[in-house]
Order: structure tokens, then sequence, then C-alpha cells
């Protein structure tokens, strides 16, 4: 594990990763060594700098997916599935502490899972944070999976990303327009530095500057078109008929019986990055909040059995 974590495995020459700190202990000052430090309060990191066994992107998986796989840690980041009935295992973060929520079974076979917080449990008698009944929430997100790959979904996405295509052509068509001018100006600007009288030394100084300054624009409106172009070009090629019928056919795979539990959970991996859970006391509801892969957010509300009520929740 340690080879894991070096970067030395990686190429990568690091110093000064953990730090020591001074804490005050009943009145008095205890010092507390070999606290790990972030990666960029590092004091030194120079990358490429001997021949490494993995490549420096490997070893940034690697962290991440090791960071993931440590559940019984206390960091903050989400954890990988690791199977269970529960489809949300590693996704569940706490709205009011901020901890991932864990999964609990019933005892006896057949029993609903909960997602649950329990808060800083390192101090005795802090008590839990928050808890719910998993079958209704698992529900509610594999609905909400299912809409998002739908069919007026993906249309909606490709009919965005065409707008996006449309709108960075324009662009570019503007640029060169502005670059068609930004030559004539530099061409004339060339002409009047070659008239000018040698003898009058400002004079040609002063011609001489505003003809450079005319080309390094030029320069950079041809960058700008080249750059456009460039990510123009690595716009991956959209098939729509086969994402349509990748849509038409995922409701079908995720209620088919031979889909098993895993499979759903790496599937809500792909498409979620973590799903914020809190109450809503006044309304008996939970809160949930999903971060999408990609940047987007949406609220679903779930309603909470009441008390009495022993039907699954």
């Amino acid at each position: 594990m340690q080879i894991l974590h070096n970067p030395l495995y990686a190429g990568a020459y690091a110093f000064g990763r953990r730090a020591q700190r001074t804490l005050i202990v009943d009145g008095r000052a205890r010092k507390a060594n070999g606290l790990r430090k972030p990666r960029d309060e590092w004091n030194v990191l120079l990358r490429d700098n001997h021949r490494g066994y993995i490549s420096w992107q490997e070893y940034e998986e690697n962290q991440k997916l090791l960071l993931e796989n440590a559940h019984m840690k206390k960091n903050c980041a989400r954890k990988s599935a690791r199977g269970g009935r529960a489809l949300l295992t590693g996704l569940m973060r706490c709205g009011r502490c901020g901890r991932m929520m864990r999964v609990f079974y019933g005892s006896a076979k057949g029993n609903a899972h909960r997602y649950q917080c329990r808060g800083d449990d390192a101090h005795v008698g802090v008590g839990l944070c928050i808890g719910i009944g998993g079958v209704r929430i698992d529900r509610a997100i594999a609905a909400q999976i299912l809409e998002a790959v739908s069919d007026r979904a993906v249309e909606a996405a490709i009919f965005a990303s065409d707008q996006v295509e449309r709108s960075r052509r324009d662009i570019i068509t503007a640029v060169e327009r502005e670059l068609e001018g930004a030559r004539y100006e530099a061409s004339l600007a060339g002409r009047r530095y070659e008239l000018v009288d040698p003898a009058k030394r400002h004079v040609a100084r002063e011609l001489e500057a505003r003809w450079n300054d005319a080309l390094e624009r030029v320069s950079a409106l041809e960058r700008k078109i080249e750059e456009l172009s460039a990510l123009s070009a690595a716009r991956p090629t959209i098939d729509r008929g086969r994402l349509l019928q990748l849509a038409h056919d995922l409701p079908a795979a995720w209620n088919a019986p031979s889909t098993d539990t895993r499979t759903k959970q790496r599937l809500i991996h792909i498409l979620i990055q973590e799903i914020v859970c809190d109450l809503d006391e006044a309304t008996n509801e939970a809160v949930l909040l999903i971060h999408w892969t990609g940047g987007r957010h949406t609220e679903v509300r779930v309603a909470r059995v009441k008390t009495g009520d022993i039907r699954a929740t």
C-alpha cells in the first residue's frame, strides 16, 4: 500500500507530503507527526523525474480507486459498489454532516435495507445523524435513471449537442472574418512602413511597431481558429439510431430477471456522482439531491413510511 501511494512508483519525486501539527491536550502542547497534506500543499512535486513503473495518469486513477474502496475510512469520497441488495451503496451522502451514509441490512432473510449516517461515531454518546429505508429510495433513483436515458432525454441531448456544434461553427466563421480584416490591416501597415523615408527614424520606428502589432494579432487569430477547429474535430460522432435503440432497450434490460444488482450498481455509478440525502420533517419526506456525472443536479422527494406502517420502506 505504501508503494501504491508513493509518487516515486509513477516516476515523480515528492517532498513534504506529511506535516507536523501542535495540538493542545489538557492544557499541554503535544505534537502530532505524519499527518498527510493535500497534494497542492506538498513542498516539491516533480513529475517525470525518472522512469516509473506506471504513468502518472495510471497513478492518479489508482489513487481514486483506492479512495473509493476505503469503505471503513473516515474520508468523504464516494465509495465503490460491492454488491448487496442496496443499489446506492457508496453514493449516499448525509445532507447534515457531509459524511458518507452506510448500508445496514436486517438480520432476517429478505428484510429491507436502510441507508444510515452514524455521525461522529468515534465519540460515544454523540448519537446517530439520519437514517432512511432503502427500498423506496432505490425505486425513486431507478426511475430517475430510466428517465434520464429515455427516448426524449436522448433526443434532447442530441439536440443540445447539435446546438453547441452550430454555435462553435458560428464562432469560427466570425473569427475567420476578423482574421481577414486583420490580414488586410497587417498588409496595409507593411506597405506604409516600406514607403517611409529611412531618414525619418522616429516615424519608421512607429510604423514598424504598428506593423509588428498587426502581425501578432494575425498570429493570435490563426491560433484561435486552429484551437476551435481542433475542438470541433475532436467531437465524437453521434449515432442517433443506436442511442435511441439503447434507450429503448435499457428498461427491459434493467427489469430483466437475469440482471443482477451489481450490474445495476455499476450503471448507476457511471451516471451519478453522488446523492445528498436529507429529511424534511414537516412533510415527512426524504429529500434527495442527485449530482449527475457531467454537472447537472436533480431534486427528488420520496415519501417516508408513516409511524405504524409496517410495509417495506
